[in-house]
């Protein structure tokens, strides 16, 4: 998974975004889960949230990992709370 670049979300139809810091093991763990969903026909990034406060005021990241689905560089859906894969792909409607 590689890390955001902010033009993406404007050039891609859905992107899917996991924001994260360096120092939060979840994150890391959602990443390398994360990566198995290469396979989806969506765009899937990571950003980090640590020294991006406009970036966290703006879309509202009170907590990490942060999954935010992106459309139209509008946040249509976001998960605080990732418990798998599979519950991944049911919440954003991938499945």
């Amino acid at each position: 998974m590689e890390e955001l670049n902010i033009n993406i979300i404007e050039n891609a139809w859905y992107v899917l975004v996991l924001c994260y810091t360096d120092s939060c093991n979840k994150c890391h763990f959602w990443e390398s889960e994360l990566s198995k969903l290469d396979w989806l026909n969506i765009a899937t990034w990571k950003y980090n949230v640590s020294n991006d406060t406009e970036f966290c005021k703006t879309y509202d990241i009170m907590e990490v990992p942060t999954l935010l689905l992106f459309n139209n560089w509008r946040v249509v859906k976001r998960l605080n709370e990732i418990q798998n894969n599979e519950y991944v792909l049911t919440y954003f409607g991938l499945k």
